[in-house]
């Protein structure tokens, strides 16, 4: 799995389902890169937090909760 930074996704939205995926993954070094890079797209440490409770969890907007779900 591979999103660039040549697709139509947003840095935020990208990064956060790059985290979901690596989480998903189990892959524990692309979620020690990316949380950094998610948080410099503008992730906050509650919604990378959050990315752990899946796309039901309180607080994602409707987008949010799709990418999540997407991922």
């Amino acid at each position: 799995f591979m999103l660039s930074k040549k697709n139509p996704l947003p840095p935020r939205e990208r990064e956060l389902v790059i985290l979901r995926v690596g989480l998903l993954c189990s892959a524990g070094y692309e979620w020690t890169q990316h949380v950094p890079i998610g948080e410099r797209a503008g992730l906050t440490a509650e919604e990378i937090a959050r990315l752990k409770q899946g796309p039901d969890a309180d607080g994602w907007s409707p987008l949010d909760a799709a990418l999540v779900r997407a991922a």
